[in-house]
């Protein structure tokens, strides 16, 4: 960082720009991004309502409804194994393969149309699909329903995350974020948690566990409202904004090779180390080192979009 002095301009700062923006100008059919995924073709990114855009590493290309897609706004997004992408729209669920969409098998019965969340299980070649109506979980045997009716937290789903600590024999296991807690489904059965048990907020908006499936188990919980969580071995840990600098909304969490975990919230992006928050929570540091950035490293607008995912 530099400062420097003019004679009639006043005191400028010179700030490296950490980051770099793509927009319409760069190629992109709209500004506003919904959800991203990575796959090995490149970048997919869903915007709302100028469709579907995949980023090769040198252009863009775009995919609407006159390529098949049921809305030109996209929610979610997930890659199955044969590399087909599974679309989320507020009009239903796409599968796009070689350049065009259609309509996803067994789209007739899911909750609700309007698909806010995607999760592929390479385990079973399973897909779980989450709505505001209600969770669905697709494998080659037919589709199988979940909603409050049955145990499920709330209708209203939004991030997932595979339970990467089931054994070999168990069936999959599923974290849900839902708008009144969160859900986990194993082997048939659902437990919830909430404000009850120990979480800040009931509003679920992300989560992330190491996909290594390593001890001890731990669950990072995005909320709306209330910041970040950790489920730890049966027990939560809430992280207070005033005293860690964290964000109060979080809307993705995931981690990179260093073991930091960077959130993106409706404040800007954080990036904090992992060690510290498990000292934090065992008590044993009352300090985290949180770095932000916002628009004066190079963003267009600190706002991070909600998607499933919304980060990679």
């Amino acid at each position: 960082m530099l400062f420097r002095s003019t004679d009639a301009a006043g005191l400028l700062e010179l700030r490296e720009q950490r980051f770099t923006t793509f927009t319409a100008a760069d190629g992109l059919p709209g500004d506003v991004i919904r959800t991203i995924f990575a796959g090995k073709g490149g970048i997919w990114a869903g915007t709302d309502g100028s469709g579907l855009a995949h980023f090769s590493g040198s252009t863009w290309q775009t995919f609407t409804t006159q390529q098949g897609l049921a809305s030109n706004t996209v929610l979610s997004l997930a890659a199955e194994r044969d590399e087909s992408l599974a679309v989320g729209t507020p009009d239903g669920l796409n599968y796009l393969s070689n350049g065009r969409a259609t309509p996803a098998p067994g789209s007739d019965i899911l909750p609700d149309d309007f698909v806010r969340s995607l999760l592929y299980d390479p385990a079973d070649n399973s897909l779980w699909i989450g709505t505001r109506r209600g969770l669905a979980h697709r494998t080659a045997a037919g589709v199988t329903l979940w909603s409050r009716s049955n145990g499920l937290g709330s209708d209203l789903v939004g991030a997932l995350a595979l339970d990467r600590t089931r054994s070999a024999s168990s069936s999959p296991g599923l974290w849900i974020g839902t708008r009144d807690g969160l859900s986990h489904l194993a082997n048939g059965h659902i437990a919830n948690l909430t404000t009850r048990d120990g979480l800040s907020s009931n509003v679920i908006t992300a989560l992330y566990q190491d996909p290594s499936g390593g001890l001890p188990t731990e669950l990072w919980i995005g909320t709306n409202g209330g910041g970040l969580n950790l489920l730890r071995n049966g027990h939560i840990t809430a992280f207070p904004s005033v005293s860690t600098g964290l964000p109060e909304v979080i809307n993705a969490i995931v981690e990179d090779g260093r073991s930091n975990l960077w959130l993106a919230a409706a404040t800007g992006i954080y990036r904090v180390p992992r060690r510290q928050l498990e000292d934090f929570a065992a008590h044993s540091n009352t300090h985290v080192d949180v770095s932000a950035y916002g628009v004066a490293d190079g963003m267009r607008i600190n706002e991070c979009s909600s998607g499933h995912p919304a980060a990679v």
